[in-house]
């Protein structure tokens, strides 16, 4: 098996409330990077399938049965690479902000953004519940410990034990921001964490 592990950003025009058509954008992106780049992990923003930020879209009826359809789909249809999406998972506790890897068909993990944003243009303590805490999943078909979380600010001690535990480290953070570092880490073979390339 090849050391090598290619993962790719998928900066996408994904509209809100647009469910169909982003499950679309992000089936053809990934088969895209699958067959021009050749990446073995497709990364996509936080609420991809929903579009960001969805607001109070979350509480109309019809739309929890629409994320949940087009989840569906992505699973079934993006099998070219493993992917981590973003939606908004429904629960009996509430709703969540939550990435789902999906790998070879199936749902690997689903990771839920402990971190909630709530100043100035945030309100997501309005829409969701927070998660308790980080995600970490032995990745088989690829050989690597791969971790990944949705949560603001990116780095602190808690991204630090993080990348500690992972081989892999992926944060689908959709906020914009010049002083926001890549959220991408990979531990190099001196044992140290960096930035991916």
């Amino acid at each position: 098996m090849s050391d090598s592990f290619k993962i790719a950003l998928a900066q996408l025009n994904l509209l809100v409330g647009d469910v169909h058509g982003n499950a679309t954008r992000v089936i053809a992106a990934t088969r895209r990077a699958r067959a021009d780049l050749g990446a073995d992990l497709v990364l996509f923003p936080e609420l991809t399938l929903s579009g960001y930020p969805p607001e109070d879209l979350l509480f109309h009826r019809g739309f929890r049965r629409q994320i949940e359809m087009a989840l569906e789909r992505v699973r079934q249809e993006a099998q070219d690479a493993s992917v981590v999406v973003g939606f908004p998972e429904y629960t009996r506790a509430g709703i969540y902000n939550s990435a789902a890897l999906l790998s070879g068909g199936t749902i690997a993990a689903i990771h839920r953004k402990a971190e909630l944003p709530n100043y100035k243009v945030f309100d997501e303590k309005r829409y969701f519940q927070p998660g308790a805490q980080p995600t970490v999943r032995y990745q088989s078909l690829i050989q690597r410990r791969l971790c990944h979380r949705l949560c603001t600010p990116v780095c602190g001690p808690r991204i630090k034990r993080l990348i500690r535990l992972a081989a892999i480290c992926v944060n689908p953070l959709c906020w914009r921001m010049p002083a926001i570092p890549v959220p991408i880490f990979a531990r190099h073979p001196a044992g140290r964490a960096g930035a991916c390339p």
